[in-house]
């Protein structure tokens, strides 16, 4: 079996397994390498785009090391989804959440920083991992 072969598979195994629990979800987009997993649903109104939502979140690099913590740092952070103000990957991640709901996100360089990196931090072409609650949302 080739890798990514074996990897769909994985994917696909881990999936059947989530939904007979009923708790989580996986979402994987093969051709861009975006992966999402639900780890709580929450309630209330729907994010899509247009929606002014308010979120923590935490950015981690393929070692697990932290380089961007809102909850660390007091600090939620609003955003309209689709208004361009944050990168491709956390508008997508949030979309289709709902309050109170918790996903993470493996997120591949295309979709983030790309082959700039950020501030010293976040390397060029790194996949990252971005977890993000979802803490209220508003209708745009």
């Amino acid at each position: 079996m080739t890798s990514s072969f074996a990897r769909i598979v994985l994917v696909i195994l881990c999936c059947v397994s989530l939904a007979a629990c009923g708790e989580r979800s996986v979402s994987v987009n093969s051709d861009s390498g975006f992966e999402t997993q639900d780890i709580s649903k929450g309630s209330g109104l729907l994010v899509d785009v247009g929606s002014v939502v308010t979120t923590h979140y935490t950015v981690k690099l393929p070692d697990g090391t932290a380089v961007i913590d809102t909850r660390a740092t007091g600090r939620s952070h609003t955003f309209k989804v689709g208004g361009g103000s944050v990168v491709i990957g956390m508008d997508k991640l949030v979309r289709g959440m709902r309050s109170g709901g918790v996903r993470e996100g493996r997120i591949p360089p295309s979709l983030h920083y790309g082959s700039a990196g950020y501030a010293g931090k976040i390397p060029p072409n790194t996949m990252l991992t971005f977890r993000v609650e979802v803490l209220d949302v508003k209708s745009g």
